[in-house]
């Protein structure tokens, strides 16, 4: 019987697990590779665009706007565009001649008494009361206006033509509106007025009678002290006339 190095009643040591390494690594463990983890960016993600915005952007869609209907022969789409346009303008007191011929623009493609109106004070604003005076005319004549309206139209036109230096056309715009509104004293008033410093436009006998009817229509509304003030220029303008030269007599404009 061969003789044995161990020792008897003696047991070999048992090895432990974790005593002895691989000789390859291990795999990392799952979540290290998940899709979810990401691996860190070596550069930072470049920041999305910013739309701009503000006067400029707001002024540039509107006049891309305008070349864009322009470009496609659109009568209505170049009417509303140019007329936004002009009104931004204006509403920024900048570029009112740019804004002016835009709304010029857009009246001629579509009528619109709101710009119509606005466009008169842009001229007015602009030292141009002529322009005004014949931007607002075509609202007297439009079969939507009420005769009211169509008087006032008519009243603020002659002031402007009166404004202009054109009394003569001031005058014809205060018969039309005395001819329209038979209660509305001012008309009459503004038509005698004229003569003052316009007696060729309005002469003094047609100024007298002018005040007259304005005394009698602020008699038929109650308000005393502004006919007799009417009655009071009526007769200074009929005394003018007696010693005037002689004159033919005036056309009733009533």
């Amino acid at each position: 019987m061969m003789s044995s190095d161990r020792h008897p009643g003696v047991q070999a040591p048992v090895a432990r697990l974790g005593d002895e390494r691989p000789a390859h690594g291990t795999l990392p463990p799952p979540e290290w590779t998940s899709p979810a983890a990401g691996r860190a960016r070596s550069s930072p993600a470049p920041a999305a665009l910013e739309r701009r915005s503000g006067t400029r952007a707001d002024e540039a869609w509107l006049q891309a706007r305008v070349e864009e209907s322009r470009a496609a022969n659109d009568v209505n789409a170049t009417a509303v565009a140019s007329a936004a346009l002009a009104r931004w303008l204006a509403s920024r007191d900048r570029d009112l001649d740019q804004a002016v011929a835009l709304a010029t623009s857009a009246l001629s493609f579509a009528e619109d008494t709101e710009l119509r109106w606005e466009l008169s004070a842009w001229l007015e604003s602009l030292g141009e009361p002529a322009g005004a005076a014949a931007a607002l005319k075509p609202i007297a004549s439009s079969p939507d206006v009420e005769s009211a309206e169509a008087a006032y139209v008519l009243v603020r036109t002659g002031a402007l033509r009166a404004r202009a230096g054109a009394a003569a056309s001031a005058a014809a715009a205060f018969e039309a509106a005395l001819s329209i509104e038979p209660d509305n004293p001012l008309s009459a008033e503004l038509l005698g007025a004229l003569s003052a410093w316009e007696p060729e436009a309005v002469s003094p006998a047609a100024a007298a009678e002018a005040y007259a009817e304005a005394a009698r229509r602020r008699a038929a509304a109650g308000q005393d002290d502004a006919e007799l003030e009417d009655l009071y220029h009526a007769a200074v303008r009929e005394g003018i006339r007696r010693t005037a030269p002689e004159e033919p007599p005036p056309a009733s404009h009533m």
